[in-house]
């Protein structure tokens, strides 16, 4: 790493000035990051290849759609595996290693036509996606002991964002002076150099009572149960998956307008990069102020609510530099969500499910981006402008199926209060008149 970034690292440390309690953070920010790196730029990648390639939206949204559709099963399965193998290194290393053998395939299988080849070397690839989207980050809690979840995953909401600024880009232009073929390659590569960094991670074993004390279904079935009946959960789930089906054709719908603004295809790039340079100051400046303590979920969805409108204006943006500002500016109020995020996943599951539910989530958001880049590739028949503020009318639409879960809860829990109160009540009444009888009883008596 170079000096400024540890320098920042050590700021950032509560024993600042020192040298980091944790050493292995800092090799996890960085091979998280490689790997982010790669997995950010190479959908910039797959789509100038497929279009190059083939000349097809469609295909190029067909193929996206097929690398991000596994993660829907393979996440919960998968991060439930991660929750139970003893050798957490081990296993992480080799998903990682065939993550960036499947990445670098399509650029050889990939021909004028969409076949099956490319096809189930992209199912493959989606079926390890969640591994550097969820499960990396799950990771943090064990390579951060005593400091405080806000503040690493700050850190860890930062690196994500470092490696979005970097990775369209870096696609863009090795696409532009090299090719399209080797922008996939080289994501590959990122991914293989990720891998070996992880694997200097010292990662404790799990625990042999966590590894078989039920099956792996009904472990499973818990974690889903558990991401369903815990409120926070269950709301930045609602709000964040459906709004991602909005940011599905991202990638696509860059490419297509940059080239209706009178620019070249892999200029789009440059857009994805301003909504991740965004993010960046927007997980810095929530990292620094902190996430508030009551109702954290609630600032997400407004996140997502913020983020769809200047979506939307991008695709209304006469310019394409007013498109890129817009994007930044999307970027900017979506990089607060993603650090609450990151710390409500944390704080809201037990240390046996915590990978699995960072795995799920990674997963639902998957699929939803599956959906969004097939869709994408129809609509994108019908104009690129009207892609994008479609894109962030979906993100708005999130943000209110989100807070609908969060009043729901909210009046479950009253009529629940309102049940209980009536029960006391009644109780009390039949202990009152109980009472009065046996008063009367011993009148007669007497």
């Amino acid at each position: 790493m170079t000096r400024p970034a540890l320098s920042f690292l050590r700021a950032c440390n509560p024993a600042r000035g020192k040298p980091a309690r944790v050493p292995d953070l800092p090799r996890y920010l960085l091979g998280a990051g490689l790997a982010r790196l790669a997995v950010e730029g190479h959908a910039t990648a797959l789509v100038l290849l497929a279009l190059d390639r083939t000349g097809d939206a469609r295909t190029a949204g067909v193929l996206l759609a097929v690398l991000l559709a596994p993660s829907l099963v393979a996440g919960p399965l998968g991060g439930t595996l991660l929750d139970r193998v003893r050798r957490r290194r081990a296993t992480y290393v080799g998903a990682l290693a065939f993550l960036a053998t499947c990445i670098g395939s399509l650029s050889i299988l990939l021909g004028p036509r969409l076949g099956a080849a490319p096809i189930l070397a992209a199912l493959l690839a989606g079926c390890t996606l969640t591994v550097v989207s969820g499960g990396l980050s799950s990771l943090v809690p064990d390579l951060t002991r005593g400091t405080p979840s806000a503040r690493a995953f700050g850190l860890d909401s930062i690196a994500y964002s470092a490696a979005s600024v970097a990775g369209p880009s870096l696609a863009a232009a090795v696409a532009s002076t090299l090719g399209a073929a080797a922008a996939v390659q080289a994501c590959a590569v990122l991914v293989a150099v990720g891998a070996l960094l992880v694997g200097t991670l010292d990662l404790p074993a799990t625990a042999p009572q966590e590894r078989r004390a039920v099956g792996l279904l009904r472990q499973t079935g818990a974690g889903l149960k558990h991401m369903v009946t815990v409120r926070p959960l269950s709301v930045v789930t609602v709000g964040s998956t459906l709004a991602f089906v909005g940011f599905g054709p991202v990638a696509l719908a860059t490419a297509l307008v940059a080239g209706t603004l009178g620019h070249d295809r892999s200029a789009g790039g440059l857009a994805l990069s301003g909504f991740a340079a965004g993010a960046l100051l927007g997980s810095l400046l929530v990292t620094v102020l902190r996430t508030p303590r009551s109702s954290p979920e609630l600032l997400v969805l407004g996140s997502l609510a913020a983020t769809g409108v200047f979506l939307g204006l991008a695709g209304l943006a006469p310019r394409f530099d007013v498109m890129v500002a817009c994007f930044a500016l999307a970027g900017l109020v979506n990089g607060p969500g993603l650090v609450t995020t990151f710390a409500i996943r944390a704080d809201c599951s037990p240390a046996g499910m915590r990978t699995q539910i960072f795995t799920t989530a990674a997963s639902l958001k998957g699929a939803a981006g599956a959906v969004g880049a097939a869709l994408g590739g129809t609509l994108a028949a019908f104009g690129a402008r009207g892609l994008l503020v479609t894109m962030g009318s979906i993100h708005v639409l999130g943000a209110l199926a989100g807070l609908g879960v969060a009043l729901a809860y909210r009046s479950r829990r009253r009529r629940a209060a309102e049940a209980v109160a009536a029960v006391s009540g009644a109780a009390e009444s039949v202990a009152a008149e109980s009472v009065a009888a046996e008063s009367v009883e011993v009148e007669d008596l007497r």
